[in-house]
């Protein structure tokens, strides 16, 4: 990747300034932004290069892997796990989770995941269903781990060895590294060691349609397809890659129906019917039809029932416009944005503290990091 001017780019250097500034009070370790395919800005908080733990980030990279697998015939979206898992059920809720059911999030599988001296294929075939495969979106890296051993399974080598050969090693990434179970199966849910800047081309790579160099290392309907609303009860999800686009809030008739499952009153019920399908651009907006029609110590009861019952969803959502960036996200706010009206890509990383896994929620995250790179294209001049 070439170097580059901020502003012979047609940055704002101000806004990067401002971005610089916040990224410091939150101890960054890295924040890099491509524009046009150069490096714009690279800076590091301490000055170091070192890889840093990508989080849930490298789930947006696994789902690369998958894409290649898939061009390849190896399975579909739609096989069943019980056709590549051996032992794995064929009846019931849990013979009914597919491939596609992990890459979206809505596979019912409980969310614990192996853990220190856990086997990750120990641990699924264990796992409780929570509910119907397809039914609710419910973040789960239990489900994100499987996807590593069914690399392995289909392929027998394992998921970075496969990551290495036919992505990070074409795009000149190295220095990489996965926390492993006791098999050696990469924890592909969140555990991916990779330099800022490496990351960086992941996101060069994704908004090139999975081109570098004249290859196309990644299907060009694979990378279009990660990016559409992974399935109908949640469209800010694609396939392991974070969507955002302007969303209508519905009370659907799935969600209704569990509901119906959770043991809400049926009267309630009935009474939710006449917003049945209604689209609402403001989430507040339902939230207040919702008080109209039920009250709000109604209301009140009703949330506490569905997440008394593991998080059933009040409503879904669906697309009301184009999508305006897509982005990977992980704890302590890794984030690789790519905003592809505007041939930008951003990444803002910090180092793990020990103090982190102590605390119930990591601080300096920089929550507003993919704001902040929005407004930044916001202001974008034109070159002359």
């Amino acid at each position: 990747l070439p170097g580059g001017d901020s502003a012979g780019l047609g940055l704002d250097n101000k806004k990067i300034a401002e971005i610089r500034r916040r990224a410091g009070e939150h101890e960054s370790a890295a924040v890099v932004i491509l524009k046009d395919g150069k490096v714009a800005v690279e800076r590091y908080g301490d000055g170091k290069t070192d890889p840093v733990n990508a989080m849930s980030v490298s789930k947006s990279v696994t789902a690369l892997a998958i894409g290649k697998l898939i061009n390849k015939g190896k399975f579909n979206l739609n096989t069943r796990l019980s056709r590549l898992i051996k032992g794995w059920p064929r009846k019931g809720d849990k013979g009914m989770v597919t491939i596609r059911h992990l890459l979206t999030h809505t596979s019912g599988l409980d969310t614990r995941r192996a853990g220190d001296g856990d086997k990750i294929l120990e641990r699924g075939l264990a796992s409780k269903m929570k509910f119907r495969p397809g039914t609710r979106f419910w973040s789960n890296n239990n489900a994100v781990d499987l996807l590593a051993a069914v690399v392995k399974d289909v392929t027998g080598e394992h998921l970075d060895a496969h990551l290495e050969k036919h992505i990070f090693k074409p795009m000149g990434i190295t220095g990489t590294s996965w926390k492993r179970d006791p098999e050696g199966v990469p924890l592909a849910a969140g555990s991916l060691g990779i330099r800022p800047i490496d990351l960086a081309k992941i996101g060069q790579l994704m908004l090139q349609k999975g081109m570098w160099n004249g290859k196309q290392l990644v299907p060009r309907k694979w990378v279009s397809l990660m990016l559409k609303p992974g399935s109908p009860v949640s469209a800010d999800h694609g396939m392991l890659w974070w969507r955002k686009v302007p969303l209508n809030h519905r009370v659907t008739k799935g969600a209704l129906r569990e509901w119906a499952r959770a043991k809400v009153d049926p009267a309630l019920i009935k009474k939710v019917r006449a917003l049945e399908g209604k689209a609402y651009p403001e989430r507040d907006a339902l939230t207040k039809a919702l008080e109209q029609t039920l009250g709000k110590e109604e209301l009140k009861k009703l949330r506490a029932t569905l997440q008394k019952r593991g998080g059933v969803p009040l409503y879904h959502t669906d697309d009301r416009g184009p999508m305006t960036s897509f982005s990977g996200r992980g704890w302590l706010g890794q984030y690789l944005v790519v905003v592809p009206a505007h041939n930008l890509v951003a990444v803002r990383m910090r180092q793990a503290r020990p103090q982190d896994y102590r605390a119930k929620q990591g601080r300096d995250a920089y929550g507003g990091f993919r704001d902040d790179i929005l407004e930044l294209v916001a202001t974008e001049k034109e070159t002359p």
